[in-house]
């Protein structure tokens, strides 16, 4: 049992622990510091509203 918990559960569990922490935490903040690079936030327009509706005036 002791041979197997080293040989075999340790670099399972040890290897779960690491793909977890890539593809749960690197990997989305690397896509959304890219994304936000990529697409700036763009000027809020002064002319709609917040029902996205145009105003009257012009």
């Amino acid at each position: 049992m002791r041979r197997f918990l080293r040989t075999q559960l340790w670099p399972a569990v040890a290897l779960l622990a690491l793909l977890t922490l890539i593809t749960g935490i690197a990997y989305p903040a690397a896509v959304t510091a890219v994304a936000q690079v990529a697409f700036p936030p763009r000027p809020t327009d002064r002319s709609s509203s917040s029902t996205g509706r145009r105003s009257a005036r012009r």
